[in-house]
């Protein structure tokens, strides 16, 4: 299963926030999908999550650095893929 269990049933943080796509909340989850784009790519793009006051800390990868995980569990259920990479 590409899409991490961890968002399903969750909305996207500060998606609402533009008035346009607020209609739409109800029908979007946060998801990841492992290695769809190459890390060194992702390495060059900025951070799209932007951790706010009250949030949850993502947790960052030890070794790598440049992955990010909002849990342990995600980070032990994604090890397979992202070993290789780090």
């Amino acid at each position: 299963d590409p899409i991490c269990s961890c968002g399903r049933g969750k909305d996207l943080g500060g998606f609402a926030d533009v008035k346009e796509w607020a209609a739409l909340k109800p029908f979007v989850t946060r998801l990841a999908i492992g290695n769809a784009i190459p890390m060194s790519l992702l390495k060059t793009m900025p951070v799209w999550h932007a951790e706010k006051p009250g949030q949850p800390k993502l947790l960052v990868c030890s070794a790598c650095k440049s992955v990010r995980y909002c849990s342990t569990a995600c980070q032990r259920n994604h090890w397979k893929q992202h070993k290789s990479l780090c």
